[in-house]
């Protein structure tokens, strides 16, 4: 489920020497940190500053909280950027991502919590500080290094990290909903975190103890409930940034385990055998208890098969793959649980399902006999 972590690693490493070292986007903000260390590290004969203090140092554990945290535009603080980081997004290679403006108060709260966490984490890395051992200067040089860096002065760096920051949250999203998927459809008790309902970008304690928006999810839940299968899962690969779709495809699933408890309960589990180009990038089972049958699909690596376009894995792009019925669990008319169409199994010699009609609409899909 982490290919798109696998496939954004080297180009992160390539973009974050770039910011450093070659463009200086970073140099500016992590002078605080640079000057203790000059000041605190001798560094060895040869030793570039940048090699201290860059990439598996200390400012590099920024890189996955902006990353996984990164909606993080504020036009008070930064006037224009969200179309500067468009055009720039769209000279990568990276078009049509949508940016949540933040307010400036929105921003500070973000920009505290970035602080904490770089706190934390430079503490227990225990390279220039510690729990026990705190060193105060570097601390506060740290805590001004975040506060440069999500400011304007450093807008030329946000408007190229955004587009890739957004890359990756697109790709992310596919990868989460289908292990909403499989949380809640194979063997076991699911464990559902209260508020994760929703998206959840929270960082490590003490950040992912802020209270829950009960008022806010049920809001959202009381929409989807009245309205059609076939109008939300429509909406749910581009209207994705509130979590309603994280939130849809949560309560279908969980009103599918109430409706069929002792199939969840106590239900067979049966691998489906998936054959075809793409036959590595499904993944597909049944679920069986006496005369019912549900069976779930969902696209896997789906990141390196698309090649790392943001283009959804549906459709067309699953060619000839197909999955077959087994003994104990044969192919037959099912509906969708999520869009409400109806699949029927192509039959040959021995009937199948053709991915890339069950994948229609969404890369993943929950088939109710």
């Amino acid at each position: 489920m982490n290919d798109a972590t696998a496939l954004v690693r080297k180009v992160w490493e390539d973009q974050a020497k770039s910011w450093y070292a070659e463009r200086e986007l970073l140099l500016k903000a992590s002078r605080p940190v640079h000057e203790w260390l000059v000041r605190s590290v001798a560094p060895q004969p040869g030793q570039r500053l940048l090699e201290i203090a860059a990439g598996p140092g200390d400012t590099g554990l920024l890189a996955a909280p902006l990353l996984g945290t990164g909606r993080l535009v504020s036009t008070d603080i930064a006037p224009g950027m969200v179309e500067a980081a468009r055009k720039r997004g769209e000279e990568l290679g990276i078009a049509n991502v949508d940016y949540r403006v933040l307010d400036a108060q929105a921003m500070e709260t973000f920009r505290a919590r970035i602080r904490e966490y770089m706190l934390k984490a430079i503490r227990e890395a225990k390279v220039h500080t510690s729990w026990v051992a705190r060193n105060e200067r570097y601390e506060q040089a740290v805590a001004e290094f975040v506060d440069t860096l999500l400011t304007s002065e450093s807008s030329a760096f946000l408007q190229e990290f955004l587009p890739f920051q957004r890359k990756v949250a697109r790709l992310g999203l596919y990868n989460s909903l289908s292990q909403v998927l499989l949380k809640l459809t194979v063997p076991g008790v699911p464990d559902i975190y209260q508020g994760t309902e929703l998206w959840s970008f929270d960082l490590v304690d003490p950040d992912n103890r802020r209270p829950v928006d009960f008022d806010a999810a049920t809001a959202k839940l009381t929409e989807i409930e009245s309205a059609t299968p076939e109008d939300v899962s429509s909406r749910m690969l581009n209207d994705w940034q509130d979590g309603r779709s994280k939130l849809f495809v949560t309560w279908k699933l969980l009103q599918l385990r109430k409706q069929y408890p002792q199939l969840f309960a106590g239900g067979d589990y049966e691998p489906l055998q998936v054959a075809g180009d793409a036959k590595d990038h499904v993944l597909a089972f049944a679920r069986k208890h006496e005369d019912r049958c549900v069976i779930v699909v969902l696209s896997r690596w789906a990141a390196k098969w698309m090649k790392g376009e943001l283009a959804p894995p549906i459709g067309a792009v699953w060619a000839d793959t197909v999955i077959s019925s087994t003994p104990r669990c044969s192919l037959q008319p099912m509906r969708d649980l999520f869009t409400g169409r109806a699949v029927d199994p192509v039959t040959s010699d021995a009937p199948t399902l053709r991915v890339a009609d069950v994948l229609k609409t969404l890369p993943f899909a929950v088939l109710v006999s």
